[in-house]
């Protein structure tokens, strides 16, 4: 995943339900993940868990 560190990718996420945006966060500079990059599964249970 890439987001706004020096290395251009994170280890380290944050799971926080915001309204309007994505529940991953880089829990290092603070950017908002999108969730491409995980299955639909999680990603559907990841949107239920924000609702």
């Amino acid at each position: 995943m890439e987001c706004f560190c020096e290395r251009k990718e994170t280890y380290e996420l944050k799971v926080e339900g915001d309204v309007g945006a994505d529940p991953i966060w880089c829990n290092q500079c603070g950017c908002n993940l999108e969730l491409g990059p995980i299955s639909n599964t999680l990603t559907n249970e990841l949107i239920e868990w924000v609702k």
